[in-house]
């Protein structure tokens, strides 16, 4: 595709192309996506101008194009032109007007779990750049997966956390044990069963992704379980809409206190991105604050959470597996309820915590949808 001509209008700049579509862009959008070395560092990848600069000084003094292919401005306090390249301005066009996607996932329970292994890869497997890939893509799809063959022992865990990024620093450390020791102010320091639940509901920025693996294990019971929140965000918005629009609305607090610290933060069980598309749950009833008395529709909220609960417990949600030594659970904290059978025994884990950030970079570099 062609730039078949251009018109210069008070505010914006009307291009024509030659497959017929026709687009206006704004001389403030058209300054602000400058690549001229005046504003824009190619080294560094950040804006040189500033936001005055773009506001008062996007006037064009010259707009040319060159054999269709690109268009040149140049601007009233520039020395060198701004270029934007035909396909640059085609893909801004068509992307405005794309209806809003979601990245591919399997919603699923249990049984939709059964006919497959996608989600199941061995250690070398994280290694090798193709399967790293699927890897990645398959975290996307069903938000965990399970590598065998691993190391048993914290170097892993440090390891791989750099295949993904690195380990976030938190209250229990960068790269962590547990067992049933009860030397933490943390239920998962015990022999108890957990219920499903995510991590983190007292920090703002709950970790996208964590790291568990076995690394010990002579005990009866302490089967791990993965619950797909998305799952059942879906099936209560199909069967209980009142009591997912509290779920959306409703701020609950989470709180951790001990080991020296009080953490507390605040969000809904459901979270929605800027374009009204599910992308975060967090639900954790051992962390959560009493509602307070001033909370709208108590009675309906604590409803909800019951709901959600309910759902979340129920044997067709829950896929439960014993980890055994070598055995590692990645899973999206965002996405994904964890939790365990209570146990006897000696049954020691280690993981880490990897940032949202830091795991959507890392999706990104990696074209895991490519």
């Amino acid at each position: 595709m062609e730039i078949a001509s251009i018109e210069e209008e008070e505010q914006s700049l009307r291009v024509s192309f030659s497959d017929g579509q026709v687009a206006s862009f704004p001389y403030l959008w058209l300054r602000d996506h400058s690549n001229s070395d005046e504003h824009w560092d190619r080294t560094t990848s950040q804006h040189i101008s500033t936001a005055n600069d773009i506001f008062y000084n996007a006037v064009p003094e010259k707009i040319c194009c060159e054999d269709g292919e690109r268009i040149k401005v140049y601007w009233k306090d520039s020395h060198v032109p701004s270029t934007y390249l035909t396909q640059f301005l085609v893909k801004a066009m068509n992307e405005k007007d794309r209806p809003v996607t979601t990245p591919k996932r399997c919603l699923w329970q249990v049984a939709d779990l059964e006919s497959t292994s996608d989600f199941k890869f061995r250690h070398e497997d994280i290694f090798t750049e193709e399967q790293f890939a699927n890897i990645l893509k398959s975290l996307v799809e069903y938000g965990f997966v399970l590598l065998r063959d691993c190391p048993p022992d914290i170097g892993t865990i440090e390891t791989l956390s750099k295949r993904f990024s690195y380990a976030r620093q938190t209250i229990f450390g960068g790269i962590w044990e547990f067992s049933a020791s009860n030397d933490r102010d943390d239920s998962a320091y015990t022999d108890l069963a957990l219920g499903a639940h995510t991590d983190s509901t007292y920090s703002h920025d709950a970790p996208g992704l964590q790291m568990l693996l076995c690394c010990e294990y002579e005990a009866i019971g302490g089967a791990s379980t993965m619950v797909d929140g998305f799952k059942i965000a879906q099936e209560i918005k199909r069967t209980q809409p009142d009591l997912y629009a509290l779920l959306e609305q409703a701020p609950i607090s989470g709180s951790y206190v001990g080991d020296g610290v009080s953490l507390c933060s605040e969000r809904t069980v459901l979270r929605n991105d800027r374009h009204g598309m599910l992308e975060q749950v967090s639900f954790n009833h051992y962390d959560r604050l009493p509602l307070g008395l001033g909370q709208h529709d108590l009675y309906g909220v604590y409803e909800a959470l019951a709901y959600f609960e309910a759902l979340a417990e129920k044997e067709q949600y829950q896929w439960k597996y014993t980890l055994k030594p070598g055995e590692m659970i990645i899973f999206d904290n965002w996405r994904v309820l964890h939790g365990r059978e209570a146990f006897k025994g000696k049954r020691k884990l280690a993981g880490c915590y990897i940032n949202r950030e830091d795991f959507e970079s890392t999706l990104r570099l990696n074209n895991p949808n490519d």
